[in-house]
């Protein structure tokens, strides 16, 4: 397949001196449009395929919209040893287009950025590859696949646009792409094919923490043969799953990263929620290469709370930055961030359905109790309560549910201090 599109790549490059007859591209027409020469086939007497062209993609050729972009059709010549002979241009594909073929901009060093539309649904094995002079690119929502080679040898790729609805990465998609420093892995992507970022030697982490990955080999972290065979000092492989998602361990981000050198942080929890984002409540322990972190800050203790075991606790509403220093010395810092606060609710009772309402104000009988519940307690602390002549809480301190007691007729206000940092109050009437 290589020889046949470098065979057609130099027929296209003879048309410009030369009358290409017919038969050279089957069933294939010509057209010029502004000036520029395109050959293109018609499908089913509705739409048009560009077996080849330069400079731009025409929305039409004779009438027909263009809806593929054939094999090769825009294949470069590319000469390191001219690399000033060229005119960098951005290009758009218009919104007629759904389908991208192999190779199709492959090798073309006037490809400096490229707009794709919603409309295209596919995006070929190797299609910008090697476009040396691309320097970002989007993936439309409608794109969930990048395929092998699609980008490799971007040497001057720097910011991709993607979704999270991606479910794999082929191999070598991003293979010499040596400008790239950062990457967003896809929450939804299952498989992270064989040398993706191989040779990517601006990258220094990668983040698994949403994403139930399979790591293929060489995938990240290499430098390759044209870089001496070295692997990249300190990259980082995040992740908060221990074994990525229950697939085979032996592709997991934390087998890749001890087996390659890497440093490894992971994020666990007990109720396997994201503690990137997490609620009130949640607790987790931070781990580096499976030993206990040596020592570690909170820039807001009243946000996340760590004990000396590495054990972190979210307390109240708010964003807090966490440092860790590593035991080979290293330091790491991330964000955290409580979504919510601890609040008390009332439970109601519609027929057989049940729901938590908030709680401002209840009422209760002389002698008898009232409970409410508590949302957001980490079970770690205990609350604090403060109590009037009328109204009287008698939980334990460790309960979520709070039992208020009826002294004497009239309102007052009870307070709950949870996780010691936010204090709820609660009108209680006593009737």
């Amino acid at each position: 397949m290589k020889k046949l599109s470098l065979i057609m790549a130099a027929v296209i490059l003879l048309s410009a001196f030369f009358a290409v007859p017919a038969y050279a591209l089957p069933n294939a027409e010509e057209a010029i449009i502004d000036g520029v020469q395109f050959w293109y086939r018609v499908i089913d007497n509705k739409y048009a395929e560009i077996v080849s062209g330069y400079d731009f993609i025409p929305e039409r050729i004779d009438g027909y919209p263009v809806t593929i972009i054939d094999e090769s059709a825009f294949w470069g010549n590319y000469d390191p040893d001219e690399p000033g002979e060229y005119e960098i241009r951005d290009w758009v594909i218009p919104d007629t287009v759904t389908y991208i073929g192999d190779r199709a901009f492959e090798n073309n060093p006037e490809v400096g950025t490229v707009k794709i539309p919603s409309s295209v649904t596919y995006i070929g094995k190797a299609a910008f590859s090697n476009c040396v002079e691309l320097k970002k690119i989007n993936i439309p929502e409608s794109v969930k696949k990048i395929e092998a080679e699609t980008f490799s040898g971007c040497s001057e790729l720097k910011k991709i646009t993607l979704h999270d609805d991606i479910y794999k990465i082929g191999k070598s998609a991003f293979d010499c792409c040596v400008s790239l420093t950062k990457f967003h892995i896809p929450t939804k992507l299952e498989k992270l094919g064989d040398k993706a970022f191989l040779s990517c030697r601006s990258l220094k982490s990668l983040d698994f923490s949403y994403s139930p990955v399979r790591i293929g080999y060489q995938s990240v972290g290499y430098r390759g043969n044209y870089f001496g065979n070295k692997k990249i000092k300190n990259f980082k492989i995040i992740n908060n799953m221990l074994y990525s998602g229950g697939y085979n361990y032996k592709n997991s981000p934390e087998n890749y990263a001890s087996k390659n050198g890497f440093e490894y942080l992971v994020y666990r929890s007990s109720k396997d929620s994201d503690l990137c984002t997490c609620d009130s409540g949640d607790t987790c322990t931070l781990y580096i290469d499976r030993e206990r972190l040596t020592d570690y800050k909170t820039s807001n203790p009243k946000i996340i709370r760590l004990t000396k075991k590495g054990k972190m606790t979210a307390l109240k509403k708010g964003t807090a930055t966490v440092k860790v220093t590593l035991p080979s010395g290293k330091r790491y810092k991330g964000t955290i961030e409580v979504t919510n606060d601890p609040v008390l609710k009332q439970k109601v009772t519609k027929g057989k359905k049940a729901t938590y309402k908030m709680a401002k104000t209840v009422s209760v009988k002389q002698g008898k109790t009232v409970s409410v519940k508590l949302f957001g307690k980490a079970k770690s602390i205990k609350n604090q309560y403060t109590s009037t002549s009328k109204a009287q809480i008698v939980s334990k301190k460790n309960d979520d549910i709070i039992k208020i007691k009826g002294k004497t007729r009239g309102t007052s206000t009870v307070k709950v201090k949870v996780n010691g940092v936010k204090t709820l109050s609660l009108k209680v009437k006593v009737i």
